[in-house]
């Protein structure tokens, strides 16, 4: 028995949760706009109080994509409205941290507390913190793994701990001796 999903550039997804603002509704479901495409999101066996969101609330929606006649969409498990825009600042941050910064304009939404809007914020190209580290780290590594201390003192950003920490919690780099790391190839 194979699990349901859609096959991603970042591999199998079989569950997600997107936040964004509802640009558009029908009666099987609505559209949401995460500031960078729009879904559709569809609800078919879902209670009707999931579907009494308005257009221009900002929701967190979590649901199983599908793909379906060559269109993509997420089948609605649950949504939730969210009240406080530190949350969308959370989400803003926590996404910046794994996205390559590839584009020369990125879409973002600005939030107020009643409705949202989209606008776009350009942004420099270059590499994401991560990406950074790891390629310290591959510059840096002679075969044995590269020194931990050496790692942080030529990445220049003051969250470097916090990175390490989180791409060996990722699995995306591991620990080959106490105070030596290695990417996962």
């Amino acid at each position: 028995m194979e699990p349901s999903g859609v096959r991603t550039a970042r591999g199998f997804v079989s569950r997600t949760n997107v936040f964004g603002v509802i640009v558009g509704k029908d009666d099987g479901g609505f559209t949401l706009d995460d500031g960078t495409a729009t879904m559709s999101v569809r609800a078919f066996d879902t209670a009707p109080v999931m579907l009494s969101h308005e257009v221009g609330e900002v929701v967190l929606v979590i649901g199983k994509p599908r793909d379906y006649n060559d269109e993509r969409y997420l089948v609605l498990e649950i949504c939730k409205r969210l009240r406080s825009t530190a949350w969308a600042e959370y989400r803003r941050k926590e996404l910046s941290l794994f996205a390559g910064v590839e584009a020369a304009v990125e879409p973002r939404i600005m939030i107020s507390q009643e409705k949202a809007v989209v606008v776009e914020v350009p942004v420099m190209n270059g590499k994401n913190p991560y990406e950074t580290v790891i390629d310290i780290i591959r510059e840096l590594d002679s075969g044995s793994g590269a020194d931990v201390g050496d790692v942080l003192a030529k990445y220049n950003g003051t969250d470097g701990e916090d990175v390490v920490r989180s791409l060996r919690e990722d699995g995306e780099i591991f620990e080959i001796r106490p105070g030596k790391v290695k990417v996962l190839e």
